[in-house]
């Protein structure tokens, strides 16, 4: 499926980039319950594929309602096989630490969480072209239950309160270059299972980011079999209305270096008449549509993340990669940390900011050696998370959850879950307490390796 699928075989690396752990829309004000009933009787065929009852809902899908919304089949129209089953979150730290279930050995194509919900893409069953299925587990229970059956992959998903939108290649088209890079954007309930399509066009769209009414993602024009055109686009789910935010000229080249918050969307681009090389920091207002840049003191721009109140960024300065931000409505700038060791911004969410801290391993982003750090922007207390230098992907802490994981290659992690108000490491408020673990004994993220 030539870029999308090329795609596809990065998204492990992704993670601890650009992907799932660094885009999630993060928050504890989810209070919706999910129903976990899993058909009991799953069916396999004799090949051990999807049953074509899956081809059929989603032909199904395909060709109606083309002019307007669309509800999918639900989860339980599909046939179940004994690959999909939900898995056991394993309890390594009682009432402290998880590890979550991953088909570590194979391709995983992203999770998103919040204050109630963990949601991920997970091949566990050999479907075809990357194929997975999406998994669903209650934060409350830590059980996980099958949430959608696709045989396509998924290019992203993001989640907000009880439901989240995914990219899904179901719809691609096999052996045809027009329609090989086709995906179309997908919403799912967690409460009631109900599925939304939201778009229709032979077109791809990848790494979407939702906010509970909009979308922004990228979206991909074929152009030949060996080429697309990239173009950063925002979609209003009330009205079915997008609008283009950048282009390929601006940079937007499957990057996933952009977010959104209830008001704003933010994102890496190069300003129009300047050099490729120049990036800035641009914020698209929804509610009155205007679009300004931050005019930052570098070309050099990495990951741009939102909270409700501030837009977070890591900028190349003095020779080193930091961590700066600017508040959305006194447009003041603050450093959050730098220094003679690169730092490269991996999560954000309300106060909380979490970060690689390459100063203990020496070595230079985009090294495999690196510590996590989290800070707290409201009482300014900062502290290593990790006891030893690694490669760990971690995204934005909640209140309550830090969702990291151990990383060996490209195609072998662990995904873990450690509850930071248990551990010691987060006040019943959502703050940092202080705690420096090269003077004092703290809590820490310890490397546990293959089970």
């Amino acid at each position: 499926m030539k870029k999308l699928i090329s795609l596809l075989t990065l998204i492990p690396w992704s993670l601890t980039l650009t992907g799932g752990l660094s885009g999630c829309g993060c928050s504890d004000n989810s209070t919706g319950k999910k129903d976990s009933g899993v058909d009991a009787d799953a069916a396999q065929t004799d090949d051990g594929q999807v049953d074509s009852q899956i081809d059929g809902a989603h032909d199904a899908d395909r060709d109606s309602g083309r002019d307007g919304h669309v509800d999918a089949a639900p989860v339980d129209a599909f046939v179940y096989h004994d690959c999909m089953a939900p898995r056991e979150v394993q309890e390594i730290t009682p009432g402290e630490l998880y590890r979550i279930p991953v088909n570590e050995q194979e391709y995983h194509g992203g999770f998103d969480w919040n204050g109630q919900y963990l949601v991920q893409s997970d091949r566990r069953c050999e479907w075809p072209n990357y194929g997975q299925d999406l998994y669903m587990i209650d934060l409350q229970t830590m059980e996980e239950s099958l949430v959608v059956a696709r045989l396509g992959g998924q290019a992203g998903l993001s989640l907000d309160g009880s439901s989240f939108v995914y990219s899904d290649f179901s719809f691609a088209i096999e052996n045809d270059p027009e329609n090989n890079y086709r995906t179309e954007l997908i919403l799912h309930d967690l409460i009631t299972h109900d599925e939304t399509r939201l778009t229709y066009s032979n077109e791809g769209k990848v790494w979407p980011k939702f906010n509970g009414t909009h979308i922004v993602y990228e979206g991909l024009e074929y152009i030949s079999p060996s080429d697309d055109y990239a173009t950063l686009r925002l979609l209003d789910i009330a009205t079915s209305e997008e609008i283009v935010l950048a282009t390929e000229e601006q940079g937007i080249t499957s990057s996933n270096i952009w977010d959104i918050n209830s008001e704003y969307v933010a994102w890496r681009a190069v300003p129009d008449g300047e050099p490729r090389s120049a990036w800035d920091v641009f914020l698209y207002h929804i509610p009155t549509g205007q679009t300004s840049r931050l005019n930052t003191r570098s070309d050099y721009i990495f990951d741009v993340l939102l909270s409700p109140e501030r837009v977070v960024w890591t900028e190349r300065r003095n020779d080193y990669w930091g961590i700066y931000s600017r508040d959305l409505v006194t447009q003041v700038e603050e450093t959050i940390v730098e220094g003679d060791a690169d730092r490269m911004l991996r999560g954000v969410n309300q106060n909380l900011v979490t970060w690689w801290d390459f100063s203990r391993s020496g070595c230079e982003f985009p090294c495999s050696s690196y510590d996590i750090f989290i800070s707290d922007l409201e009482n300014g207390i900062t502290r290593r998370l990790t006891s030893t230098s690694n490669q760990w992907g971690i995204g934005p802490s909640t209140c309550k959850w830090l969702f990291y994981s151990e990383i060996d290659s490209s195609v072998s992690f662990r995904l873990y879950a450690k509850d930071m108000v248990a551990a010691g490491i987060l006040d019943q408020n959502c703050h940092l307490i202080a705690c420096d673990p090269d003077t004092e004994p703290c809590p820490m993220l310890e490397w546990i390796g293959p089970p």
